[in-house]
Protein backbone atom coordinates (compact mmCIF):
# COMPACT_ATOMS: atom_id res chain seq x y z
CA UNK A 1 0.00 0.00 0.00
CA UNK A 2 1.29 3.44 -0.93
CA UNK A 3 1.84 5.97 1.75
CA UNK A 4 -0.99 8.50 2.13
CA UNK A 5 0.64 11.00 4.48
CA UNK A 6 4.06 12.18 5.57
CA UNK A 7 5.31 13.75 8.80
CA UNK A 8 7.00 17.16 8.64
CA UNK A 9 10.45 15.55 8.67
CA UNK A 10 9.51 13.09 5.93
CA UNK A 11 7.93 15.82 3.80
CA UNK A 12 11.06 17.94 4.19
CA UNK A 13 13.19 15.01 3.08
CA UNK A 14 10.92 14.31 0.12
CA UNK A 15 11.04 17.96 -1.01
CA UNK A 16 14.73 18.36 -0.12
CA UNK A 17 14.00 21.47 1.97
CA UNK A 18 14.52 22.46 5.59
CA UNK A 19 11.88 22.79 8.31
CA UNK A 20 11.98 26.59 8.16
CA UNK A 21 11.20 26.61 4.44
CA UNK A 22 8.49 24.00 5.02
CA UNK A 23 6.72 26.16 7.59
CA UNK A 24 7.11 29.23 5.34
CA UNK A 25 5.33 27.32 2.55
CA UNK A 26 2.55 26.40 5.00
CA UNK A 27 2.19 30.01 6.17
CA UNK A 28 2.06 31.30 2.58
CA UNK A 29 -0.58 28.73 1.66
CA UNK A 30 1.68 27.12 -0.94
CA UNK A 31 1.55 23.78 0.86
CA UNK A 32 -1.33 22.23 2.78
CA UNK A 33 -1.02 20.13 5.93
CA UNK A 34 -3.41 18.70 8.51
CA UNK A 35 -3.13 18.14 12.25
CA UNK A 36 -3.74 14.74 13.76
CA UNK A 37 -3.44 15.21 17.49
CA UNK A 38 -0.01 16.73 18.03
CA UNK A 39 1.30 15.45 14.70
CA UNK A 40 1.34 17.51 11.51
CA UNK A 41 0.81 15.45 8.37
CA UNK A 42 1.11 16.29 4.69
CA UNK A 43 -0.73 14.19 2.15
CA UNK A 44 1.01 12.72 -0.86
CA UNK A 45 -1.44 14.66 -3.06
CA UNK A 46 -0.48 17.93 -1.33
CA UNK A 47 3.21 17.27 -2.03
CA UNK A 48 2.53 16.33 -5.66
CA UNK A 49 0.30 19.40 -6.18
CA UNK A 50 2.96 21.65 -4.68
CA UNK A 51 5.64 20.21 -6.97
CA UNK A 52 3.33 20.59 -9.98
CA UNK A 53 2.75 24.27 -9.10
CA UNK A 54 6.46 25.14 -9.23
CA UNK A 55 7.77 26.89 -12.35
CA UNK A 56 9.67 24.84 -14.90
CA UNK A 57 13.22 25.91 -15.66
CA UNK A 58 14.12 26.08 -19.36
CA UNK A 59 17.85 26.19 -19.99
CA UNK A 60 19.36 27.22 -23.27
CA UNK A 61 22.81 26.18 -24.30
CA UNK A 62 24.96 29.15 -25.13
CA UNK A 63 28.59 29.30 -26.12
CA UNK A 64 30.48 31.07 -23.38
CA UNK A 65 33.90 32.17 -24.54
CA UNK A 66 35.09 32.40 -20.93
CA UNK A 67 34.00 28.86 -20.01
CA UNK A 68 36.83 26.35 -19.78
CA UNK A 69 37.03 24.16 -22.84
CA UNK A 70 39.36 21.40 -23.78
CA UNK A 71 40.95 20.92 -27.14
CA UNK A 72 43.30 18.38 -28.57
CA UNK A 73 46.43 19.31 -30.45
CA UNK A 74 49.59 17.45 -31.38
CA UNK A 75 52.82 17.94 -29.49
CA UNK A 76 56.13 18.12 -31.38
CA UNK A 77 56.58 14.40 -30.65
CA UNK A 78 53.31 13.66 -32.46
CA UNK A 79 51.26 12.70 -29.40
CA UNK A 80 47.81 14.13 -28.82
CA UNK A 81 47.82 16.69 -26.03
CA UNK A 82 44.63 17.82 -24.29
CA UNK A 83 44.88 21.41 -23.10
CA UNK A 84 42.38 23.04 -20.73
CA UNK A 85 41.95 26.59 -21.93
CA UNK A 86 39.62 29.50 -21.45
CA UNK A 87 38.75 29.83 -25.13
CA UNK A 88 39.13 28.19 -28.50
CA UNK A 89 41.42 31.00 -29.69
CA UNK A 90 43.82 30.43 -26.80
CA UNK A 91 43.82 26.69 -27.51
CA UNK A 92 44.66 27.32 -31.14
CA UNK A 93 47.52 29.62 -30.13
CA UNK A 94 48.91 26.96 -27.81
CA UNK A 95 48.57 24.25 -30.45
CA UNK A 96 49.74 26.35 -33.40
CA UNK A 97 52.06 29.08 -32.10
CA UNK A 98 53.10 31.70 -34.56
CA UNK A 99 56.71 31.42 -35.83
CA UNK A 100 57.68 34.66 -34.07
CA UNK A 101 56.84 33.25 -30.61
CA UNK A 102 58.54 29.85 -30.99
CA UNK A 103 62.20 29.51 -30.20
Amino acid sequence: MERLAFTVSEACQALRIGRTKFYQLLANGDLRAVALGRKTLVSRDALENFMASLPVIHLQRTHDADAPQSSVCRSPSGKDVRAKTTSYAVAQKRCNPSPATTK
